[in-house]
């Protein structure tokens, strides 16, 4: 019998299988995944606009929150109270961002699917928030430090590690064993993703010329384009 009150669940979930479980991945382009995420997005745009824009406005509201306390108290903006404040602001932020960036995954691969996507998934990280935490920390750890070292080690880094994220929320990967597969995902299609990347550049500025707004409907776009990535590496698409 089906317990009316467990955790609502999503594809993928249940024990680790970063062993196996996906098939052999398919052809894509960036060009083509990136027309197919704005094919998508005009289909379901309400949800798919405003998701990133309440998640954005959301991780927004610790700092500037706390920046309004320190300039309300009167304190020097370089004072160690104060920087105290805007690093606890920084950090508070980031936590709420990982919390929605599951939500996030779980809504762009319904849509990637070609289901309609639910909303209230935004809400839905709870089940996945520490380990996407504790991945992002550790794969921004191991960019930043690439990026430091030669620039390019941390791009290769950054990329070849997208996708733990996914591989958490829909394979309950652990952190480390969801960055080994991400990795092994990415094997060989690091150039196509690096050129994704870059053609995403002049999307989000295009946006953000549409009276900025508009970067909401660029950041979903490229989001479904990942995630149509993610479905054909998996040999799910």
């Amino acid at each position: 019998m089906t317990n009316p009150y467990a955790a609502p669940q999503f594809p993928g979930d249940g024990p680790s299988s970063v062993s196996g479980g996906f098939g052999d991945p398919t052809a894509w382009t960036p060009t083509g995944v990136l027309s197919q995420g704005f094919e998508i997005f005009k289909l379901n745009w309400v949800p798919l606009f405003f998701g990133p824009l309440i998640v954005a406005l959301a991780g927004q509201i610790p700092s500037q929150g706390l920046q309004m306390l320190v300039a309300a108290s009167g304190m020097h903006p370089e004072s160690p109270e104060a920087l105290g404040l805007t690093v606890l602001g920084a950090v508070i932020g980031h936590a709420v961002g990982t919390y929605f960036q599951v939500g996030q995954i779980r809504m762009f691969l319904q849509a990637a699917r070609g289901n309609t996507p639910d909303f209230a998934v935004l809400f839905s990280g709870g089940d996945r928030f520490v380990p996407v935490l504790i991945a992002s920390l550790i794969g921004g750890l191991g960019v930043a430090l690439g990026l430091i070292l030669l620039i390019v080690p941390g791009v290769i880094l950054a990329i070849g590690w997208y996708f733990a994220p996914y591989l958490i929320v829909e394979r309950n990967c652990t952190p480390m064993e969801a960055l080994k597969r991400s990795w092994a995902l990415c094997d060989g299609q690091k150039g196509k993703l690096f050129t994704l990347a870059l053609l995403s550049v002049p999307l989000v500025l295009v946006g953000y010329l549409a009276c900025c707004i508009g970067v909401f409907a660029a950041i979903s776009v490229i989001s479904i384009a990942y995630s149509l990535v993610y479905l054909h590496l998996t040999g799910e698409r």
